[in-house]
């Protein structure tokens, strides 16, 4: 009977609003858009397939992207974009292109449905290290489209296409960040259009999506764009690896593809010249474990262009140059399960207990300490008791790589902020049927990363949940507490039913408090510090006489599964 109930609900929404939204016109151009349903069968306007920019392509490869031209007529946004180039990490991925800056609106009305009322705005920035993912793939809408709010979600370029940094004026670096930059200025200029507040956005992201907001945040280029932040594991006060260029990644890429020259102003325009799938999988040709190229924000060297970052974030953040706005900040609780498992392929587990010294500071993120060999041996005794690395590490495998990748830095960045902003600290730890890591026996192994987004966008990790499903209430939750904080700049709302038992309080260095999300909200204190402690006292250490930096996280999510598939041909 409720299936039938609502089915006859669905036919009734369609044929009540069409299959086509109203037109709606931006200062771009006019868009038509379509209507869909909410999980919970509620219609709303959907507009795919946005252009926010000119295509990337010939001359504008590896160049900042430049605004979109206006367009005439009516265009059709019912359909997403392709996705930016990238490795093929899974089976059917969409359509691939240049062409492919583009962001995604989707609202419940439009406002000549709400006499101009302006709704809360979120924009989400997809995950995958800078190398994969897209908004299409990790950020569906209609979990969220059930909640008083506006959605917008992004694409950006991805690899050496969007983040190839020679230190030189022929690329600086910070492409796909910019990209994010003109997103933001997009939405800023026409959400109003669709019935958002442009004084009112908030911005969200995992992993290195959590990275891009964190990093906005800090960036003069993105000043004003946005109200509010969400991230879910991932914060740039890790110092990930903050250089001021990739110069070796980029002239191997250049030598692979033909460009013979090691001088960028020669390589840059020869690379503008190939193929984009050919540059975007040269960096994954063999290389030793854990020294995969890695893409990512740096500090630009002034050639006089516009900059994305001018200095480490860790130092922005640490004197107070960001923003003072509300933050929700967290972490999984085992994030990086995946990266455990594939240390105890044969060939990776040979080469961590023979030759810990040279790949664990790749693997771990401390390859740019002034003395690796000090710090490793600090770290491998604070989390591999054995002498030898075999099965009996694998929890602390985990809670190495996910400390190392993860935790630390979300840990910094909402102990530099706390003080001086809002900021709401979790834990993720409701284990649902589904994961991205299913271990020893095909059921979840705890919550890997990126398992929390399932109960906030659909369409990624899970079926859609349906209201009968034990999972529901924590997508009720959680898209209640991101409604919640766009409104008002905290998730607590005692008068709501999904929300009131939980009474999240701010943190601060002398209560350590942060919400513990299971089956419960659980108030708790001091997230992880027993095993954060080790690295703080490396960077105490650094201030004195080590001069401890970090390097890239080794395996953010998208390429774990590469490397799985690739260790496991060995």
């Amino acid at each position: 009977m409720f299936f039938e109930h609502k089915l006859l609900l669905v036919i009734l929404s369609f044929q009540f609003y069409g299959a086509f939204s109203e037109v709606v016109t931006t200062e771009s151009g006019q868009l038509n858009g379509t209507i869909t349903l909410s999980w919970t069968g509620q219609p709303f306007h959907a507009f795919y397939g946005i252009p926010y920019a000119q295509p990337p392509i010939d001359s504008l490869r590896f160049e900042p992207p430049l605004p979109v031209q206006s367009w005439n007529g009516v265009r059709s946004a019912v359909a997403y974009g392709p996705i930016c180039w990238q490795p093929i990490w899974q089976e059917n991925l969409p359509v691939m292109g240049e062409d492919c800056l583009t962001l995604n609106v989707f609202t419940k009305n439009l406002p000549s449905e709400t006499n101009n009322v302006l709704k809360p705005v979120i924009v989400f920035i997809h995950g995958g290290g800078f190398r994969t993912g897209s908004a299409s793939l990790e950020a569906g809408p209609r979990y969220l489209m059930d909640r008083d709010i506006v959605y917008a979600n992004i694409n950006y370029r991805l690899g050496a296409l969007g983040f190839l940094a020679t230190g030189s004026k022929a690329a600086p670096g910070n492409m796909g960040m910019k990209d994010q930059v003109l997103a933001l200025k997009w939405i800023k200029t026409n959400i109003q259009h669709f019935g958002g507040d442009p004084n009112k956005v908030t911005i969200s992201g995992m992993s290195a999506g959590g990275f891009s907001v964190t990093s906005l945040m800090v960036s003069q280029m993105a000043v004003d764009l946005f109200h509010g932040v969400i991230t879910h594991s991932g914060a740039l006060t890790f110092a990930m690896g903050i250089k001021h260029s990739d110069l070796e990644s980029a002239i191997f890429i250049a030598k692979q593809m033909g460009c013979s020259s090691e001088n960028p102003e020669e390589f840059v325009p020869c690379l503008k010249t190939k193929s984009p799938e050919e540059i975007i999988n040269v960096a994954y040709t063999d290389a030793p474990y854990c020294k995969l190229i890695s893409w990512r924000p740096v500090i630009e060297p002034d050639f006089e262009q516009e900059r994305f970052l001018t200095e480490d974030p860790n130092e922005s953040f640490r004197n107070g140059r960001y923003p003072k706005i509300p933050v929700i900040a967290g972490i999984t609780a085992n994030e990086f399960a995946t990266g455990a498992y594939g240390a105890l392929f044969e060939n990776n587990l040979r080469q961590l207990n023979e030759n810990y010294d040279e790949v664990a500071p790749n693997c771990f993120s401390y390859a740019l300490a002034e003395d690796t060999k000090k710090v490793g041996d600090i770290l491998r005794k604070a989390y591999l008791p054995f002498d030898t690395i075999d099965v009996r590490s694998f929890n602390n495998l985990n809670n190495f790589f996910s400390d190392a990748g993860i935790g630390v830095g979300v840990h910094r960045f909402v102990h530099f902020i706390s003080n001086e902003t809002d900021v709401f600290y979790f834990k993720f730890s409701f284990i649902g049927r589904y994961s991205l890591f299913n271990y020893p026996h095909e059921r979840p192994y705890g919550v890997q990363h990126a398992d929390d987004m399932q109960y906030i966008m659909s369409d990624y990790i899970s079926p859609l949940y349906q209201k009968s499903d034990p999972e529901s209430f924590v997508v009720e939750r959680m898209t209640r507490i991101y409604e919640q904080f766009a409104w008002s700049g905290n998730p607590n709302n005692s008068t709501d039913e999904y929300l009131s038992e939980m009474n999240w309080p701010k943190h601060n260095s002398s209560t350590e408090f942060f919400m513990d999300i299971g089956t419960h909200f659980v108030e708790k204190h001091g997230l992880n510090l027993e095993r954060y402690t080790v690295w703080d006292s490396l960077e105490t250490s650094k201030a004195n006489s080590l001069k401890f930096r970090m390097v890239a996280a080794p395996l953010l999510f998208g390429l774990v599964a590469l490397f799985i598939k690739r260790a496991s041909l060995k």
